[in-house]
């Protein structure tokens, strides 16, 4: 799975969003580091009633605006925490592209055993009928017990195409999550061998999933950036009701005489103490905070849910498993029976059928636990039991396309 996974973070048009999301963020902080740019002014003057040499006035003047109460750094810590923010976005994002990734390869992998199982199925009971056929020619059985099993066998074939059907949809989601033509992954060999058993050795702690889902996944990280932001910017709101300082200094040539000019001027707050913005940025701090509490409490749920149904479903497997032996001893008996002669074909085919419905319930205990798993990695947003996920990279190694 995981050379599927690699495969699906460089195909994936979701990162490419979240690629070009960053790169937007990132441009902003370039905005918010910017100084302003002081400015220039040349005003001549021509007096058209001067008995002077030269009728000329000419002045320059500069404007040189300096900010205030580090209102750049404000701009600058904003445009930080949202670019940390863009970034754990795309890392969330990139987790949502494996997680869909493996529930399809789950599904694809349970419609396969249970079109296999299925398959067994059909052949058993094909040859039930047979048998039962014959004895209905010698008086053994009567036609109402081969028109049961015709029953059955005509809904064991449905069964199996029904499963190829579900395999078949689950290999085009599988293509959709890499993002690739479904035709692709007939060259490619797909190997399901993590989906054979229980992936966990114990069951998980609630309070360990708790504090690792609260303390390492992504959106609550990038949550917690947004609230930072959110204060940056109410800080840089409050500083703003101070005006910035203009300085002026200039030069006027009057006549033949030298004039040197130094201006400073201000906004004067006196109307407008920049309450409005202020009070938007206190709203919406209060909403990044909000969200954030909101998000904590749902994950803090999302992980007690994922731990019990692990747990139950674990449960449920060990009973299943026990069952599958069963019966599987119990047709060894029966085998065991038919070669000394003392039951018919008849018997150890009906019990060879009791053996794929145990084993049909055993792979759908098993399912369950996978998806059990599935949860309790979408609450920590890692694999559990694998490796660390490749980080995607921040841009594309794909080459762009060209504009025409």
């Amino acid at each position: 799975m995981s050379g599927l996974t690699l495969t699906a973070l460089y195909y994936s048009p979701d990162l490419d969003v979240a690629r070009a999301r960053l790169a937007v963020v990132r441009a902003g902080a370039i905005t918010a580091g910017a100084r302003p740019n002081p400015s220039f002014a040349f005003s001549p003057e021509f007096v058209a009633n001067s008995g002077t040499l030269s009728p000329w006035i000419l002045a320059f003047s500069f404007d040189i605006p300096i900010e205030t109460l580090g209102k750049r750094g404000y701009r600058i810590d904003r445009a930080r925490h949202l670019s940390e923010a863009a970034k754990l976005e795309m890392a969330s994002t990139a987790w949502g592209v494996r997680s869909r990734l493996r529930a399809a390869m789950l599904d694809w992998w349970a419609a396969d055993r249970r079109a296999d199982i299925a398959s067994r199925e059909l052949a058993l009971r094909e040859n039930l009928v047979e048998a039962l056929e014959r004895r209905v020619e010698v008086g053994g059985a009567s036609a109402l017990d081969v028109g049961r099993e015709h029953v059955a066998r005509d809904q064991a074939e449905l069964l199996v195409q029904g499963e190829q059907r579900r395999s078949r949809e689950a290999r085009a989601r599988v293509a959709a999550a890499v993002g690739i033509p479904e035709g692709a992954l007939e060259e490619v060999s797909v190997s399901f061998h993590s989906f054979e058993t229980a992936v966990l050795p114990d069951e998980p702690s609630a309070g360990e999933i708790r504090a690792e889902a609260l303390l390492g996944r992504a959106d609550v990280r990038k949550s917690l950036a947004e609230y930072a932001a959110a204060e940056s910017a109410l800080r840089l709101e409050v500083a703003r009701q101070y005006p910035d300082i203009h300085l002026g200094p200039g030069y006027k040539w009057n006549q033949g005489e030298n004039h040197f000019i130094f201006g400073f001027s201000a906004e004067l707050p006196i109307f407008n103490r920049n309450r409005g913005p202020i009070v938007e940025a206190e709203a919406r701090r209060k909403e990044a905070e909000v969200g954030f509490s909101a998000l904590q409490a749902r994950v803090v749920g999302e992980a007690d849910r994922a731990v019990a149904v692990y747990a139950s479903s674990r449960r449920e497997a060990e009973t299943a498993e026990v069952l599958a032996d069963r019966s599987g001893k119990n047709v060894d008996r029966v085998r065991a029976a038919f070669d000394a002669g003392e039951l018919d074909r008849v018997a150890l085919r009906t019990a060879e059928i009791e053996l794929t419905t145990a084993a049909r319930s055993r792979l759908d205990a098993i399912l369950e636990v996978q998806k059990a798993a599935g949860l309790l990695d979408d609450v920590v947003q890692r694999p559990l039991t694998a490796g660390p996920l490749p980080a995607p990279s921040e841009t594309s190694a794909r080459p762009e396309k060209e504009t025409p």
